[in-house]
């Protein structure tokens, strides 16, 4: 049962960790040109390279927010690991077997 708890929570955080990364994207896209992928594939088929060069730049620049993103939450999750565990290295007592589990 763990293992299903465990696949099913890294299947589920991986699905959140795209969604919130698309939405950065696209966010970030749509706010240097509104409906940026509208506009590119507009100007691929019409064969405007000043609107294709600016829809370019404003995926370019929603990808990159994206990047940032996810750097942001991976040091988060950086902080969150070193406060949280606080394993030490264990201390063998004197004359005792040493004890193996797993």
């Amino acid at each position: 049962m763990a293992s299903a708890l465990l696949n099913t929570a890294q299947q589920v955080g991986g699905a959140l960790g795209l969604a919130a990364l698309s939405t950065i994207s696209t966010s970030a896209a749509d706010d240097r040109l509104p409906d940026a992928a509208a506009d590119l594939y507009r100007a691929m088929g019409a064969k405007d390279f000043p609107l294709l060069a600016k829809a370019g730049e404003a995926l370019t620049h929603g990808y990159t927010m994206a990047f940032v993103g996810a750097a942001v939450m991976f040091l988060a999750g950086l902080v969150v690991t070193f406060v949280a565990v606080n394993a030490g290295k264990q201390q063998h007592t004197e004359g005792a077997a040493p004890v193996h589990m797993g």
